[in-house]
C-alpha cells in the first residue's frame, strides 16, 4: 500500500552514499521541523536498503545492483535465455539449447552477501558464476536441425539370421558436440559478460542405444530356443521346427530401450500348423518285453502310444505369442491311445542230477534239454547266476595249466554265466545225459542255438552284460 504523496519503495532512486557531497553544518533544531513527506522519503530509502542488492553486483554477467532478489532472478534467467552461442558459424540462443541456471538461488545468495545497506560490500571484484545446465535432449534436437553436420548417428547392434543361426551384428558408435563442455563454456562466457559466445564443436562419442553385448545375448537366447523348437505332445517333440523355419518366422529389431523386440509371423506359422495332423497322428505300437524276476527289462521296447490331434485352431497364434516371449515349445491337444506292453519273465534252470536244462517263461517250462555237465573233478558249480556274455562261435582251450591240455575250435552258441562256465553246443561227442565236460553245460548244436536265440542279453554303457538268470542245482 502507498500513502498519497509518497513514492513506492521500489521506485525510489537511491543516490550513491559514498559520493562527495558539500558538507552541511549540523543543525539539530531543524530535524524537529521536518515535514512528513520528507520523512517518508528517508524511511523509503532506509527500507529499500534492506531488500535491494548492492550496486556493482553481477550474476552470470548481468548487473543486479539495486534489484530485489526476485527482480535479479528474472534478469539472470533472461540473460541466460537470450545469450547467443555461435557454433560452426551458426547462432543459437540459450533458450533453444534448454540452458538454465538456478536463478532464484543465485539471486538470493547475491543479496545475502551484498545487501544494499552494507556499503562496504558494494562493487565486489568477483562476479557470481552460477552453473549453467543444458537440456541435452533439447540441445541435440536444436543442433541437429540447425547444424546436422555436427552429428554422426550411432548404429544400434542388430540380430540377423544367417548360416543356420541367429548372429549378432556389432553396434557402431556415433559422434556429436560435447554438450557438457558447451555448458561450461556458456557459464564462463556469461560471467565474463560476453555478448556473444563462440565455442568449438568438440566431438564426443555417442553410444548406440542397443549394444553389441545385448545383440550377442539375444542371439544366444534365440539359438538356444531354436534347438528345442517344435510342437510337443507331453514331453515328446512330435514335430520338430528347424532353425531355418524359426529364422524365417521371426523379425528381431532394437526396442529403443537397449534390448530387442521379437515379432513372429503368425501367417507363416499357420502353413506349418496346417500340416500337423498328418505328422502327429499315428497308430499305437504294442511291445513285448523280456524281464527277469526283479522286473528288469532285458530286451524289448517300451511301445508307442497312438495320437489323434484334436484341433489346430489357435495353435499358430499361440506359438507366435510363445516365440515372441522366447519360448518355442507348443503343447498340442491330442487323444492318446495307449500302447499294449506285455512282459514275459524268462529264466534258465540246470538240474545236474537229471542232466537236464530248462527254458522257463512266466513260471512254466517251455522247453527242456538233455545236457552233459562237468566231469568229476571239473563239476559244474551250483548256485544262482546270470548270463553275462554271448558268442556265436569261439575256440576253447583248457583253463587249468595242471589239467589235461586241449583245444576245441569253433565251439558254437556260447553263453557264459559263471566266469568260464557256460552253455554251448558240443559237436564232438554224443554222450548227452551224462557228465562229459570241463564244467560247461554241453548241448547239441541245434538245441544250443535255440536256447541262444531265446535268451536275450542287455549290455550297459560299460559293456557289462545282463542276461537271463540261471539256477544250477543237483
Amino acid at each position: 500500500m502507498t500513502n498519497e504523496g509518497t513514492t513506492p519503495i521500489d521506485e525510489v532512486e537511491v543516490t550513491d552514499l559514498t559520493a562527495d557531497q558539500p558538507r552541511r553544518k549540523r543543525r539539530t533544531g531543524l530535524w524537529l521541523g521536518i515535514g512528513i513527506p520528507s520523512a517518508l522519503v528517508v524511511a523509503a530509502v532506509i527500507g529499500a536498503s534492506t531488500i535491494l542488492i548492492a550496486p556493482g553486483v553481477a550474476v552470470a554477467g548481468t548487473s543486479v545492483g539495486f534489484h530485489t532478489a526476485g527482480q535479479a532472478a528474472a534478469a539472470i534467467e533472461e540473460r541466460v535465455a537470450d545469450a547467443t552461442i555461435e557454433i560452426g558459424g551458426t547462432e543459437v540462443t540459450g533458450e533453444e539449447l534448454g540452458a538454465e541456471v538456478n536463478a532464484k538461488e543465485a539471486a538470493e545468495q547475491a543479496f545475502r552477501d551484498h545487501p544494499l545497506w552494507k556499503v562496504t560490500d558494494w562493487h565486489p571484484e568477483d562476479p557470481y558464476a552460477p552453473t549453467v545446465t543444458i537440456d541435452n535432449e533439447q540441445a541435440a534436437e536444436t543442433l541437429k536441425a540447425k547444424i546436422p553436420d555436427l552429428f554422426v548417428e550411432p548404429v544400434d547392434a542388430q540380430v540377423v539370421f544367417e548360416g543356420g543361426a541367429f548372429t549378432p551384428v556389432a553396434a557402431e558408435a556415433g559422434s556429436g558436440p560435447d554438450l557438457d563442455a558447451l555448458a561450461e563454456d556458456l557459464s564462463a562466457a556469461l560471467v565474463n559478460g560476453d555478448g556473444g559466445i563462440t565455442v568449438e564443436a568438440t566431438d564426443v562419442d555417442i553410444a548406440p542405444t542397443t549394444s553389441t553385448d545385448a545383440a550377442k545375448k539375444q542371439a544366444k537366447a534365440l539359438n538356444g530356443m531354436a534347438e528345442k523348437a517344435g510342437f510337443y505332445v507331453g514331453d515328446e517333440r512330435a514335430v520338430a521346427v528347424t532353425p531355418e523355419q524359426i529364422g524365417a518366422w521371426l523379425e528381431v529389431i532394437p526396442d529403443g530401450e537397449g534390448g530387442f523386440a521379437v515379432a513372429a509371423d503368425e501367417n507363416a506359422i499357420q502353413k506349418t500348423v496346417a500340416s500337423l495332423p498328418e505328422k502327429v497322428d499315428r497308430e499305437a505300437v504294442d511291445a513285448e518285453q523280456i524281464v527277469d524276476s526283479q522286473g528288469f527289462v532285458i530286451s524289448g521296447g517300451e511301445g508307442q502310444d497312438g495320437w489323434k490331434l484334436k484341433t489346430t485352431e489357435g495353435v499358430a497364434a499361440d506359438f507366435a505369442a510363445a516365440l515372441e516371449k522366447g519360448e518355442a515349445t507348443e503343447k498340442l491337444d491330442v487323444e492318446v491311445v495307449e500302447a499294449d506292453v506285455t512282459q514275459k519273465e524268462r529264466s534258465l534252470e540246470v538240474d545236474l542230477s537229471a542232466q537236464q536244462a530248462y527254458a522257463i517263461e512266466n513260471g512254466e517250462v517251455v522247453k527242456s534239454f538233455t545236457i552233459s555237465s562237468g566231469l568229476p573233478g571239473h563239476e559244474t558249480d551250483q548256485g544262482h547266476f546270470r548270463i553275462s556274455s554271448k558268442l556265436e562261435i569261439q575256440d576253447m582251450s583248457s583253463p587249468d595249466p595242471e589239467g589235461t591240455p586241449y583245444l576245441q575250435p569253433d565251439v558254437p552258441w556260447v553263453m557264459y554265466f559263471n566266469q568260464d562256465e557256460g552253455f554251448h553246443g558240443a559237436y564232438w561227442h554224443n554222450n548227452f545225459g551224462s557228465p562229459a565236460s570241463h564244467g560247461c553245460v554241453n548241448m547239441t548244436p541245434s538245441e544250443a542255438k535255440w536256447l541262444y536265440d531265446w535268451s536275450p542279453i542287455h549290455y550297459d554303457e560299460n559293456g557289462y552284460g545282463y542276461g537271463l538268470e540261471v539256477w544250477v542245482h543237483a
